[in-house]
């Protein structure tokens, strides 16, 4: 089955669920507004492959069989965010979550977000949504929930097939999220200019409306009906440029104060400190620099070092720079360890500490450093000791 026909038959599933969804108080206008849904369902869906495709036309198939609806229950895993007391008058009729899903959610997130963060600023941000769940109210969802939300209402094969596609998709340097933005805005201007007026493009402009799951056969929430209804995730946020880096850029990368890219001959001096560095604790390391682009600018093997440490040390640069986050914080974060059971034949990732984000004044990262030769402690010592160097002997 090719991927336009299967979009066509997971939206019209998603439909029939969408539209007899129950909530409190009344029902949205959004669910009687096909033409919209369709849209931005169909844009989204176009984000995956066939094969993610396939999986999740088997879950809407298997939760029709069982009476479940996926679209209410993705608005009631909102609520944990949104409406955290209400949630718990209605947490028995959502599907139980499996350590597992929590985890593949976890690790889809990682990725997600830091896409949506690129958008940040761009045409495609319009401010729709807030970014990130500490601005969740009863009344406002952010993407971040939103997204949640909606990818714990997929089965575990339906999330692992997304991850896999994700992480090809950063080897490759592909932001599915950036096309799929902005066939919505496409589709959104030419509503506007077919006259459309506002209250039928059921947008978060129009649909702030607290709607409420009572009925024991939906699992909803109010929050779902804040968007153009078919989780048109913008960068929303107008306070992200003070809190984008805070939930995944844990750690201890260094802000270069006085350069604003990477070359060789930094490349170098970031080397040569390493060596210093890894000297005096009398470790052999493999070194690795690369760009903001992750491609590398200079390797360096000490004498006595591991031959394994060669394409850890690379891995591990490359990842701090992929997913803008120091390895040893992806590592330390139990629910996102299932990242280490993933990999593409064109790229290896490596989740572990040693591998650190070098950013520039403003917060943009400029390249990143690996290190490996020593135990997870070692290889952190050595890498964030070289930063700081690094950044001490510019000033």
């Amino acid at each position: 089955m090719n991927k336009e026909i299967l979009i066509t038959d997971v939206v019209s599933n998603e439909w029939e669920m969408f539209t007899n969804t129950n909530n409190i108080g009344r029902r949205s206008s959004c669910q009687d507004q096909k033409g919209n849904f369709i849209a931005s369902r169909a844009a989204y869906w176009n984000m995956f492959d066939e094969q993610v495709l396939s999986s999740y036309l088997k879950d809407l198939s298997n939760a029709k069989s069982n009476k479940i609806n996926l679209a209410a229950q993705k608005y009631g895993y909102m609520m944990e965010s949104t409406d955290p007391d209400y949630f718990k008058s209605i947490k028995h009729l959502l599907v139980p979550v499996s350590d597992k899903k929590l985890k593949l959610v976890d690790s889809i997130m990682l990725i997600y977000m830091k896409w949506e963060e690129s958008l940040i600023s761009s045409s495609l941000d319009n401010k729709n949504r807030v970014l990130y769940k500490q601005y969740d109210s009863k009344y406002n969802t952010s993407v971040e929930t939103y997204m949640r939300g909606e990818l714990t209402s997929y089965s575990e094969e339906t999330l692992s097939l997304i991850l896999a596609q994700f992480l090809k998709n950063v080897s490759d340097g592909e932001n599915p999220v950036k096309n799929y933005l902005l066939t919505l805005k496409n589709y959104e201007e030419g509503s506007k200019s077919r006259n459309c007026s506002k209250n039928s493009t059921c947008s978060v402009e129009n649909s702030n409306s607290r709607d409420k799951l009572c009925d024991d056969n939906c699992k909803n929430t109010r929050n779902g009906f804040n968007s153009n209804l078919a989780a048109h995730y913008s960068t929303g946020d107008c306070n992200h440029k003070n809190t984008s880096t805070c939930n995944v850029e844990s750690s201890k990368s260094a802000s270069l104060k006085r350069i604003f890219s990477l070359n060789l001959d930094l490349a170098e001096r970031l080397a040569d400190i390493a060596v210093k560095v890894a000297n005096s604790i009398d470790l052999d390391v493999v070194i690795t620099v690369v760009d903001a682009s992750s491609n590398p600018i200079l390797f360096k093997r000490m004498d006595n070092s591991l031959l394994c440490s060669i394409e850890i040390s690379q891995a591990k640069a490359k990842t701090a720079v992929e997913f803008k986050a120091d390895t040893l914080y992806l590592s330390n974060n139990e629910s996102l360890k299932t990242l280490n059971n993933f990999s593409n034949g064109s790229t290896n990732y490596c989740f572990l500490g040693g591998g650190v984000p070098i950013k520039s004044l403003c917060g943009k990262i400029i390249g990143g450093l690996g290190i490996s030769g020593g135990s997870v402690e070692q290889d952190c010592l050595v890498a964030e000791k070289t930063l700081k160097i690094f950044e001490n002997s510019l000033k």
